[in-house]
């Protein structure tokens, strides 16, 4: 098995077409044939199953789709990296962000490329659960993303970028969307959208529940979701509401951020991390520079 032949199945199974496939890959559609059936007699299963009318994947073709597709991607990432650098004599850097903290990359990262031009930056974007495993695993050099998600990893440099207290987000037919305040007691009962990462950890349920107990709110019903854009698009339907701080993004969607007012408050820190300069020198050189950024805003 190799990656060409991956990319042909991959190529047959987005088009359910052999012919349209062929003509993506520039080959004779015979040829393209001829790929796949060594691929499912290598395999030892059927990926297609065929007809003069239509060309369908079967159960074990789908499956095998699934993670098939992510190893091209993975592959064509890799390989453009490489040529990047190859070319470009560069040293490239990757710096990640969870979807609320756009913002910071924003904000910060244009600065970073001007004053540092012989650096290739890349941006990826992770849910919150998988963006620290990608740090750890050398997949970014940084990442933006909330401080508590860092807890147990000590051995990082962080740098704060924000400190912000909650608020609730609310779409345009809720009936707190006329409201300029809110009080603890109006949130009982309510339904709130919680973004539930895809490795279905318990953190964002616990973060939810740990606000809630700060405010003294009783939730109503729970509708998950895993990404920021989700819930925001979710609260955005009047599906429920959402626990959020005043100056996260919020992608030009149609919500309302509302302060909570009560003695107690709920904050949350947002920071930019990663590996000391001796790891890494351009993840040094860029946390400087945030660092320098950052002390020109107190």
């Amino acid at each position: 098995m190799d990656i060409k032949r991956l990319k042909y199945f991959c190529s047959v199974a987005k088009n359910l077409s052999f012919s349209k496939a062929a003509k993506e890959n520039y080959m004779a559609q015979a040829a393209m044939s001829r790929y796949i059936s060594s691929m499912e007699e290598e395999l030892g299963f059927r990926l297609f199953a065929r007809n003069r009318s239509k060309v369908e994947l079967t159960p074990a073709g789908e499956e095998f789709y699934k993670y098939a597709v992510t190893l091209v991607d993975d592959f064509m990432l890799a390989q453009q990296g490489g040529v990047e650098i190859a070319s470009a004599g560069k040293s490239w850097f990757t710096i990640g962000f969870g979807g609320f903290d756009i913002q910071y990359v924003r904000k910060y990262v244009p600065g970073f490329i001007k004053e540092y031009p012989d650096y290739t930056v890349s941006l990826k974007e992770y849910n919150y659960d998988s963006i620290v495993e990608a740090l750890l695993a050398r997949e970014c050099g940084a990442v933006f993303c909330p401080s508590a998600r860092l807890s147990k990893h000590n051995e990082l440099r962080r740098l704060v970028t924000s400190k912000e207290n909650s608020v609730i987000a609310v779409g345009e037919e809720h009936p707190l969307y006329s409201r300029d305040k809110v009080y603890p007691e109006d949130l009982n009962g309510q339904t709130f959208i919680c973004a539930f990462d895809t490795s279905h950890s318990w953190f964002q349920l616990q973060m939810l529940e740990y606000t809630c107990s700060i405010y003294g709110v009783t939730p109503g019903r729970r509708i998950y979701t895993n990404t920021a854009l989700s819930l925001l698009t979710l609260v955005e339907m009047n599906q429920g509401i959402a626990f959020l701080t005043n100056n996260v993004a919020t992608y030009d969607a149609k919500i309302k951020l509302i302060p909570i007012v009560s003695e107690k408050q709920s904050s949350r820190i947002h920071v930019v991390a990663g590996y000391s300069k001796a790891d890494d020198p351009v993840t040094g050189v860029f946390l400087d520079y945030m660092e320098r950024e950052l002390k020109k805003e107190l």
